[in-house]
C-alpha cells in the first residue's frame, strides 16, 4: 500500500524538481512541520527562514540550498527519465530526513551519536553522498 502524501510534501518534490531541471538556484527550499501539518517554503533569504524556524519552534524535515540544486542539475538533467528519477531521489531524500528529524528532534545522549547515524537510512546514495549526507547528520547532532 503507498503512503498517503501530504500536499506540503507532493509541493515540496514538485518546487524542487522544477529548480533542479531548470537550475533555479534563486530560492532555496524547505519541508516543515507545523502543528502537525508539513508546509513547503522556498525563500530567496535562507537566514530570514531559518530565523523563523528557530523563532516558532518548527519541525524542519528537510532542506534543499542552491548547491544542491546545482549538483543534482549537472547529475541528473539531460534525458528523458531525469523528472521521474529527480522525484524518487527527492521522496528518499525525504524519507531519510524523515528519521534523522525525529533522532534530531528527540532526547539522546551525545554518546548514542554513533547508534543514531547507523540508524540512518542511506539506500540508493553514492558513496560520497552518503560520506557528506552523515557528516551533515553528525554535525546537527553534536550541535545539539
Amino acid at each position: 500500500m503507498k503512503k498517503r502524501i501530504s500536499k506540503g510534501e507532493q509541493d515540496f518534490v514538485r518546487g524542487c524538481t522544477r529548480a533542479i531541471l531548470e537550475r533555479d538556484v534563486s530560492h532555496v527550499h524547505w519541508l516543515i512541520v507545523q502543528k502537525g501539518v508539513r508546509h513547503y517554503i522556498h525563500h530567496q533569504n535562507e537566514l530570514e527562514i531559518e530565523d523563523y524556524i528557530h523563532r516558532n519552534r518548527l519541525k524542519l524535515i528537510c532542506v534543499v540550498s542552491r548547491e544542491f540544486i546545482n549538483d543534482w542539475h549537472i547529475r541528473y538533467s539531460g534525458n528523458d527519465l531525469s523528472k521521474g528519477l529527480i522525484k524518487k531521489r527527492l521522496n528518499g531524500m525525504i524519507r531519510a530526513s524523515e528519521k534523522v528529524a525525529d533522532l534530531a528532534y528527540g532526547d539522546f545522549k551525545k554518546e548514542d551519536i554513533e547508534e543514531l547515524l547507523s540508524q540512518v537510512p542511506t539506500e540508493g546514495l553514492t558513496t560520497e553522498e552518503r560520506t557528506s549526507y552523515l557528516a551533515r547528520v553528525r554535525s546537527l547532532l553534536e550541535s545539539k
